[in-house]
């Protein structure tokens, strides 16, 4: 699948998540960055999570695709 800048995204595999934010970056590649609200999940240690264009179809499920 093709992410966009904006997309809201579930990441969740079997040693992280679920974890929900915005794709912030993309890769040439395919592989993008969350963001995510650290307020709502404190104990992420950097607020960003990437993931390799390799995992997307298994440990990121979209939610809201941007506008």
């Amino acid at each position: 699948m093709q992410y966009r800048i904006g997309d809201l995204v579930t990441i969740e595999n079997k040693h992280m998540g679920p974890w929900q934010g915005h794709v912030g970056a993309i890769d040439p590649d395919g592989s993008i960055i969350v963001r995510h609200n650290l307020k709502k999940y404190p104990m992420h240690p950097s607020g960003a999570t990437y993931v390799n264009v390799k995992n997307l179809d298994s440990d990121v499920t979209l939610v809201k695709g941007s506008k």
